[in-house]
């Protein structure tokens, strides 16, 4: 069967936020960047199976960016494609603010998703600490380009998690962000709980951490996925 490395997206499902961590990986090994079709009728099950469609008969590895970390895992669980190897980064098996989730199921979320994010809060949630304008405004573009239908039906999803669906009998890393607003070191207790054969890691940056620290992420992932 044939090795496939499969980078899954965050929160906004295209894919297009990984290009300068791309510039850097290709030239060690060949990636496929998963994108999810902007449908809010799409489960927790419903991404997990294109997933699994993604990989088909091939063997993959996968590295999962946050909102993916739990697509990454049901996938694992439900065991229908050959999973090799599973990087999650700055991600979570649990939802990830739980408080905060459980209030949003309670409020109109596409009437919240249709109002812009302000620029300062991108860049204090998403990249704190990263003062990087190129990137911000790659971000403020992407974010601002999903449907708000679509925010609100992840938002749901990750409200929705239950750990005891999500388990990973593969080998995983998690790279934790120091500098993490969206998802807390606590995540790290689910995902030992739902990973026996985990390993650890850190990295002083923000939740977008492909994003903001490529270089270092890159030292990471080479030796766990090789």
């Amino acid at each position: 069967m044939t090795q496939l490395l499969l980078l899954l997206p965050g929160l906004d499902g295209t894919g297009r936020l990984f290009a300068r961590f791309l510039s850097r990986f290709a030239a060690t090994a060949p990636v496929e960047v998963m994108a999810y079709p902007p449908d809010p009728r799409h489960t927790l099950e419903d991404l997990a199976g294109l997933v699994e469609a993604r990989i088909g008969t091939r063997t993959a590895s996968v590295i999962a960016e946050s909102f993916s970390g739990p697509v990454a895992l049901r996938v694992a669980a439900r065991r229908q494609v050959a999973l090799e190897r599973l990087a999650l980064i700055a991600s979570f098996a649990a939802p990830p603010r739980s408080w905060s989730l459980a209030l949003a199921r309670l409020m109109p979320l596409c009437g919240l998703a249709m109002i812009p994010p302000p620029r300062a809060v991108i860049k204090a949630t998403m990249l704190n600490g990263c003062d990087d304008p190129g990137l911000l405004a790659e971000l403020m573009a992407v974010v601002r380009a999903i449907p708000p239908a679509v925010m609100a039906a992840r938002l749901r999803i990750m409200a929705g998690l239950l750990d005891h669906d999500l388990r990973c009998a593969v080998p995983v890393l998690a790279i934790q962000a120091l500098r993490d607003r969206i998802v807390p070191a606590r995540a790290l207790d689910q995902l030992r709980r739902a990973c026996p054969r985990i390993e650890e890691r850190s990295i002083d940056g923000p939740h977008l951490l492909l994003q903001a620290e490529p270089q270092s992420c890159l030292a990471l992932l080479r030796p766990f996925l090789s």
